[in-house]
């Protein structure tokens, strides 16, 4: 996803890119649902992979698209009682 295509404040669908580079617009018939992955990575400390940093959600703030779920952030797998770098491993 390059950006959202939204129209009187909704989401319809996305701009992207195809395997061959060419530009593309999708878009919904009714109804989308934008899955973002998580801010997971945004902590030192975690078991996310680094490249889950809620761009998609920090992307409909910016276009005024309300999400609707978007009421708390929590990992039952945090890891912040490690001190090792980058993804910690899930197990204990």
């Amino acid at each position: 996803m390059d950006d959202m295509l939204v129209e009187d404040g909704a989401c319809v669908g996305v701009h992207a890119h195809d395997r061959d580079g060419n530009r593309i617009e999708l878009r919904s018939r009714e109804h989308g649902v934008l899955a973002t992955g998580g801010v997971g990575g945004l902590y030192e400390h975690s078991t996310n992979y680094r490249l889950l940093t809620g761009t998609a959600a920090a992307s409909a703030e910016e276009h005024g698209v309300a999400l609707s779920t978007w009421t708390t952030c929590r990992s039952p797998h945090d890891r912040s009682n490690t001190t090792k770098p980058g993804r910690a491993s899930s197990s204990r």
